[in-house]
C-alpha cells in the first residue's frame, strides 16, 4: 500500500494532465483572439492617422493658395468638386488630392498603388451665409479608402481598407482685398 502512494504522488494522473490542457487551450484562444483584436485596432489608428495627415496637408495647401478679390485667385478655388490630383487646374497650388499613396505622398493614376481617395469640393457663399457683406467659399475636404467598403467588391488581392468611415474636414476662406487677408478656421466632424 506504501508503494501505490509514493507512486500516485510523483506525478500527474491521465485526468488531471487532459484538465491542464483544456485550462492552457481555452487561454491560448482567448490569448490569440486579443492579439488578433490587437492588431486590427493598430491598423485602424494607423490608417486614421495617415488619413488625417492626407486632410491636413490638402488643407495646408488650400490655406496657402491666394483667395483674394482684386488679384490672381487660385485656380483650385474656383467652386467646384475636385476629385483628380493628376489633372489639377493650370496654375494652382493645390495638388495633395486624387488616389493618394501615403507612401509616396503623391496622386497617383487609377489602377494603380493607391490606398486613399482625397477629395474636395469648393461651395460659394454670401453675407447672408457668413459674415455681413462679404463673400467666400467653404472647403469641403473629405479622406476615404480607395477601394470599396463592400466585402463582395474587394478581392484577396486588394489591400483591405484602413479607414471606418471617412474624415470630413471643413474650412472657410473670405475673398480678401489683399493676399494676407483671409479668414480661415478648420472644423471636423
Amino acid at each position: 500500500m506504501t508503494t501505490l502512494k509514493t507512486r500516485r504522488s510523483r506525478g500527474f494522473t491521465l485526468v488531471e494532465a487532459l484538465v491542464a490542457i483544456g485550462i492552457l487551450a481555452i487561454a491560448g484562444t482567448g490569448m490569440l483572439r486579443l492579439l488578433g483584436t490587437l492588431a486590427q485596432t493598430n491598423q485602424q489608428v494607423s490608417g486614421e492617422t495617415e488619413g488625417l495627415a492626407l486632410a491636413t496637408r490638402l488643407l495646408a495647401e488650400i490655406e496657402n493658395a491666394p483667395y483674394v478679390r482684386n488679384g490672381r485667385t487660385d485656380p483650385g478655388l474656383v467652386p467646384g468638386a475636385y476629385t483628380n490630383g493628376l489633372a489639377a487646374p493650370g496654375g494652382s497650388l493645390i495638388r495633395s488630392y486624387g488616389l493618394m499613396n501615403p507612401d509616396s505622398l503623391t496622386a497617383v493614376a487609377p489602377g494603380g498603388n493607391a490606398v486613399y481617395r482625397v477629395t474636395y469640393e469648393v461651395v460659394p457663399w454670401t453675407g447672408v451665409a457668413g459674415p455681413a457683406g462679404a463673400d467666400g467659399v467653404d472647403i469641403v475636404v473629405t479622406v476615404d479608402n480607395a477601394t470599396a467598403r463592400d466585402a463582395d467588391e474587394v478581392t484577396a488581392t486588394r489591400e483591405p481598407t484602413r479607414l471606418m468611415r471617412a474624415i470630413r474636414l471643413a474650412t472657410r476662406r473670405t475673398l480678401a482685398d489683399s493676399p494676407t487677408a483671409n479668414d480661415a478656421g478648420v472644423l471636423r466632424w
